[in-house]
């Protein structure tokens, strides 16, 4: 045990080595999040003899997963097969080629990516006579995420249709599960809502699924959206030993129908749970801590948090209340000018900002002021074909 806990700090050791039952840990940035969870996984199967097969950790990209998988082998030392460890949708898969029969649905169904997604939309429109230049495809692609994320059926979706745009994607969504159907493939979105179906309508299935997982981890929980939790909540059963770890001052993605909801009345969900706070901070300075925590004081609606840090105050933090977007590319210019004049190099100098699109006034004042530049993840605005 002592190989497992070492390296943790008082209250992660607490998460790692908590007994069975429902609990939420609430990782605050920089905290050790994925150490926790990892040290977790490997616990339960060197400490507590569960078998690796009877774990299953959720988490949302590959990338994580794939690190995670690393680290719990690192951690055990020895060549046993790792838990199931994967995206929501991966996971899902998994299950499907096993049991869509059940739903009527071949086995060896295919999966369309989002350009096949795309495509596909945009000719579903034209058999319509929906003009795509009218009408964005992708807002529709959107709003049929939105809905199925939801559990909604394209029928239900016709029937709450407030507006024109609403009743012209509850008309396309319709065409497009259709052909989905007749060409035997599911969207992205698909691979859960179809999970949720096939539990639902096979109590036997989904009684497999519950006594082949006897431990639920679930990482980034502030992430989750409706069907995610519902996924989640059904494979839970009457066991509940669910561990879930996020951050609900770390909620940006409810543009993709992600739910604070969920994280937020964890509690109320699981009366019996336990929720354990990690606030030490291992990563940022203090004064970006104070920062943050002054800023998220103001939302009522939280899990208070207190995060702490060994780091130094750091340098202060400057704020421009700017007059517009090309004031406050110029101000940026001008700061990176004076970092230059005090020895600093080009490559020590990070600019981020929300959305590409406000790079353009940027990349305009850089060029005005002779500033060197390269943009990552993406092409200069003057690069660009739009």
């Amino acid at each position: 045990m002592e190989d497992i806990l070492s390296g943790l700090n008082e209250k992660q050791v607490e998460a790692v080595t908590a007994p069975d039952g429902p609990l939420l840990v609430l990782a605050g940035a920089g905290s050790g999040k994925t150490k926790t969870l990892t040290h977790r996984v490997a616990y339960l199967i060197k400490e507590r003899g569960l078998e690796p097969g009877s774990i299953l950790t959720v988490t949302f990209t590959n990338k994580a997963a794939e690190e995670m998988k690393g680290r719990i082998r690192a951690l055990l030392g020895e060549r046993i097969d790792p838990p199931l460890m994967g995206t929501f949708h991966s996971v899902c898969a998994n299950f499907l080629r096993r049991d869509i029969d059940r739903l009527g649905w071949e086995r060896n169904f295919s999966i369309i990516d989002a350009a096949d997604q795309l495509s596909l939309i945009k000719s579903l429109m034209k058999e319509l006579s929906f003009d795509p230049k009218q009408i964005s495809p992708r807002a529709v692609i959107a709003g049929i995420s939105r809905a199925k994320n939801s559990l909604v059926s394209p029928a239900v979706a016709a029937e709450r249709a407030d507006s024109h745009f609403e009743e012209i994607v509850a008309k396309i969504f319709a065409a497009y599960e259709a052909r989905l159907r007749q060409i035997g493939a599911l969207d992205f979105d698909d691979l859960l809502v179809m999970t949720v179906r096939l539990w639902q309508e096979n109590e036997d299935v989904l009684h497999r699924y519950r006594e082949r997982f006897s431990h639920i981890l679930v990482d980034e929980y502030q992430d989750t959206n409706h069907i995610q939790y519902r996924l989640i909540n059904l494979l839970a059963g009457e066991r509940k030993n669910i561990f879930v770890i996020g951050d609900d001052y770390q909620s940006i993605y409810s543009f993709r129908a992600a739910d604070i909801g969920n994280i937020l009345n964890f509690r109320r969900d699981y009366p019996h749970s336990r929720v354990i706070t990690l606030e030490r901070n291992y990563r940022s300075s203090g004064n970006i801590l104070a920062a943050a925590s002054e800023v998220i004081s103001r939302n009522r609606s939280q899990h208070h948090k207190k995060l702490r840090t060994d780091r130094e105050a750091g340098e202060k933090i400057t704020v421009c209340a700017a007059a517009s977007e090309k004031d406050e590319a110029a101000f940026v210019a001008e700061e990176i000018d004076a970092l230059r004049e005090s020895g600093r190099s080009w490559g020590e100098i990070t600019i981020l900002y929300r959305a590409n699109s406000q790079s353009r006034n940027l990349e305009e004042a850089f060029i005005r002021a002779g500033v060197p530049y390269r943009i990552v993840g993406g092409l200069k605005f003057y690069d660009r074909k739009e």
